[in-house]
């Protein structure tokens, strides 16, 4: 929520893990945002798209300006995963029950039956893709049943931290620890104005007690603290309407 030290060598890495097009160079990144805005936002098509990028890029071959390597993307598809623009790589497809399967466990089925005891649902249906045209055998391709979508929290999080207006907005919180609890007749304006908020806690998990009960303790001696003490905390909020 605070001390953001701005970008260093680990920002960096982690800007390349996310987005593959920063390995490329300026002129070929403009291009790619040009035909991602185009295609996006304006009217154009995948294959106008592609065609512009595909006439982007022998432009700057022509200068010497175009890397060998990282070998850059020619169509509007593999530019839009390069870019992190692909909604598919934040989609975790799972079975009828709430068994939940990656696309790598669907591959390794033997059958489309799920594995668990109790459910008589099927993973995935089977599409003919091709006729393999040396064995002249149908290639099936595996299709989830379901599809669940999702957005893992820390890749969010990393995505929404590149952008210089996410981490300017971030609220200071070192003085809310000080703050004057508010009488029943003051105005409100946000949730840090809220009693609970300076007491929410970080640097605890949940056990078991022998007699059933539960209760939170330290993580490890000394790990407990208030959240607005923290340099940065991430604080998430399940509301729940009844």
């Amino acid at each position: 929520m605070t001390n953001y030290a701005g970008p260093g060598a680990d920002d960096e890495d982690l800007l390349q893990e996310l987005i593959p097009a920063f390995q490329q160079t300026p002129p070929v990144r403009l291009l790619y945002l040009q035909a991602a805005i185009a295609h996006i936002i304006g009217s154009s098509t995948v294959a106008e798209a592609t065609k512009q990028i595909q006439d982007g890029l022998d432009l700057i071959e022509l200068c010497g300006a175009l890397l060998t390597f990282p070998i850059p993307r020619r169509s509007i598809i593999t530019m839009k995963k390069h870019l992190g623009l692909q909604t598919d790589d934040y989609v975790l497809r799972i079975d009828v029950c709430y068994k939940c399967y990656s696309l790598d466990n669907i591959q390794k089925l033997d059958t489309p039956t799920c594995m668990v005891s109790c459910c008589k649902g099927n993973v995935y249906r089977t599409k003919c893709e091709h006729t393999d045209p040396a064995t002249s055998e149908d290639q099936f391709k595996c299709i989830p049943v379901k599809v669940l979508v999702y957005c893992p929290i820390i890749k969010a999080v990393q995505h929404f931290l590149l952008r210089s207006m996410f981490v300017s907005n971030l609220r200071d919180t070192s003085q809310d620890i000080d703050h004057m609890e508010l009488s029943d007749d003051d105005l409100m304006h946000d949730i840090h104005d809220g009693t609970e908020w300076t007491k929410l806690e970080v640097g605890l998990k949940q056990v078991c007690l022998p007699d059933g009960s539960i209760t939170d303790i330290e993580e490890s001696p000394g790990s407990w603290g208030l959240l607005v003490c923290c340099d940065v905390g991430l604080s998430m909020t399940l509301n729940i309407d009844w």
